[in-house]
C-alpha cells in the first residue's frame, strides 16, 4: 500500500525540470609571447563578477518579462519576488580553470532549456564586453600617463638645455679644454712678462743715457747759468720718468735747479721755464733717445694691457675649474632625473603599445573566449521529485511498514502455538496434546 501511495503521490506532485549547459573557456588564439593580454584575472574571479552582473535585478527582470517567467508570483507579489525566485533556481558550478556549467530549473522543461540557453548567451556576451572594456580602460589610462610623462620629459630636457647654456664653459666635458687653455694662457703670460722685463731693462738703459749731462745741448755753451739750468731740467725730466719725487737723485737735481734759479735772479737774468719736449736746447742724440723711450713706453703699456687681459682670462678659466664640481653635481642631478623620467616614459610607451595590441585582439574576438561545448539540454526526467530517489524510498518504507505490522501483530497475538509455550505459561507439565487435524482434499 505504501509503495502504491508513493507512486500516486509522485504522479500528483508538481514536477521541476533542470536544464544545464557546459561552457568551455578557450585561451586566446594568438600566443601570449607575441601579444600579452591586459585581462589577467583568473577565470573563477572573473566568473564571479560576470555572475553578479547577470544576476542583477535589471538583467533578470528583462529575462522574466521576455520569457514570461513566474506569472503566478508576479500576479501575487511584486517583480522583486520573481527575481529572488529566479536567483534561487540558477546555479553556476566552476570546473577548474577551463570550463563551468550553468543550471536552471523550472516546472516546464522547454522553459528551463530556453532560460539556460539565454543565460549562456549572456555569459558569453558579458565576457567579451568586460574584456574589451577592461582593455580599453587600460589603454586610456596608459595614454594619459604617457602624455603626462612626455610633458615632464620635455620640461626636464628644456631645463637641462637652459642649464648648459647658462653654464657654458663650466660643463664637465669642457674641463680638459679649460685646463689646456689655462696652460696656454700661462705660457703666454710668461712670455709677455719676459718681454716686459726686457723692455724695462732697455728703457732703464735709455733713461740712464738721458740722465747724463752735457750731451743734450747743441750750442756747447755749458758755462752759462741758463744752459746749466736747462740741462738740470732735462735731467730732472728723465729721472721722473723712472723714479718718484722722493728719490734721492730727483731731490738732488731739484735742489740744483733751485740754486741755479736763485743765481740767475741775483744777476738779473730771466729764467724761462721751457718744456723739455721740443726744446731747441736738446741735441739730436737726446731727441733720438727720447723717441726710443717713448716707443718703449708704449710697447710696455701695450704688453701690460695684454698681460692684464690674459690675467683676466686666467682668472675666468680658474673660476670655471673651481665651479666645475658644483656644476657637475647639479648637472648630474638633472641628468639623473631626466634618465629616470625617460626610462619611465619608454616603459609606458612599450606598455601602451602592448595594451593597444591587446585591445585590438579583444575587439577582433581573438582573445580568451567562452564557447558553448554542450548546448542547453531538454530535460526528460524531473529534477524534483527525482523518481530514482522517490521510488526506492517508497519501497523501503513499504518493506519497513510490512515488517513493523507483522511484528506488531505477533506481539498482540496471545494464542499458544506449541506445548512448550503452554508449559512455560502455566508452569505445569502437559499430560496430553491433540494434534492439528488437517482435512484431506478429495
Amino acid at each position: 500500500l505504501i509503495t502504491v501511495a508513493t507512486t500516486i503521490i509522485y504522479w500528483k506532485m508538481p514536477k521541476t525540470y533542470r536544464s544545464d549547459t557546459l561552457i568551455l573557456v578557450l585561451p586566446q588564439k594568438v600566443p601570449k609571447d607575441y601579444v600579452r593580454p591586459t585581462v589577467t584575472t583568473p577565470v573563477a574571479a572573473r566568473l564571479r563578477t560576470i555572475t553578479e552582473e547577470i544576476l542583477s535585478r535589471t538583467r533578470l527582470e528583462t529575462i522574466i518579462t521576455q520569457l514570461n517567467l513566474y506569472p503566478e508570483v508576479r500576479k501575487r507579489d511584486f517583480i522583486d519576488q520573481a527575481v529572488e525566485e529566479m536567483r534561487k533556481d540558477i546555479e553556476i558550478k566552476v570546473k577548474g580553470n577551463s570550463s563551468f556549467r550553468i543550471y536552471y530549473q523550472n516546472q516546464d522543461p522547454e522553459t528551463a532549456r530556453a532560460v539556460t540557453s539565454r543565460l549562456a548567451s549572456l555569459f558569453i556576451e558579458e565576457n567579451l564586453k568586460t574584456r574589451e572594456q577592461q582593455a580599453r580602460v587600460t589603454t586610456d589610462f596608459l595614454s594619459k600617463e604617457l602624455a603626462s610623462a612626455r610633458k615632464k620629459l620635455e620640461e626636464q630636457e628644456k631645463a637641462i638645455t637652459e642649464f648648459k647654456f647658462q653654464h657654458i664653459g663650466n660643463l664637465p666635458q669642457q674641463n680638459k679644454a679649460n685646463l689646456a687653455m689655462l696652460g696656454q694662457l700661462a705660457e703666454q703670460r710668461q712670455m709677455i712678462s719676459q718681454s716686459i722685463a726686457r723692455a724695462e731693462d732697455k728703457r732703464l738703459l735709455i733713461q740712464q743715457q738721458l740722465a747724463g749731462t752735457g750731451q743734450f745741448l747743441d750750442d756747447g755753451n755749458a758755462t752759462s747759468l741758463q744752459a746749466q739750468l736747462q740741462a738740470a731740467k732735462n735731467r730732472l725730466f728723465a729721472l721722473k720718468s723712472t723714479y718718484t719725487d722722493n728719490h734721492i737723485e730727483v731731490r738732488k737735481v731739484q735742489a740744483q735747479i733751485r740754486q741755479l734759479e736763485d743765481r740767475l735772479k741775483s744777476v738779473g737774468e730771466e729764467v724761462q721755464d721751457e718744456v723739455p719736449e721740443g726744446s731747441q736746447t736738446i741735441g739730436p742724440m737726446a731727441l733720438d733717445l727720447k723717441n726710443q723711450l717713448m716707443v718703449i713706453n708704449k710697447e710696455i703699456e701695450r704688453l701690460k694691457k695684454e698681460e692684464a687681459r690674459i690675467n683676466q682670462q686666467i682668472a675666468l678659466y680658474q673660476k670655471r675649474l673651481e665651479e666645475a664640481p658644483r656644476v657637475e653635481l647639479q648637472l648630474q642631478k638633472l641628468t639623473r632625473d631626466y634618465n629616470n623620467t625617460r626610462g619611465f616614459y619608454e616603459d609606458l610607451l612599450r606598455k601602451k603599445m602592448q595594451a593597444e595590441q591587446a585591445e585590438n585582439l579583444e575587439r577582433r574576438q581573438q582573445g580568451e573566449q567562452f564557447k558553448i561545448l554542450d548546448p542547453a539540454s531538454l530535460p526528460r526526467i524531473p529534477y524534483k521529485p527525482n523518481p530514482k530517489k522517490v521510488f526506492p524510498i517508497g519501497i523501503l518504507l513499504g518493506l519497513g511498514a510490512g515488517c513493523g505490522l507483522a511484528f506488531l501483530a505477533e506481539m498482540l497475538d496471545k494464542s499458544f502455538r506449541n506445548v512448550k509455550e503452554v508449559e512455560e505459561y502455566l508452569g505445569v507439565p502437559v499430560l496430553a496434546a491433540i494434534p492439528l487435524i488437517k482435512k484431506q482434499k478429495a
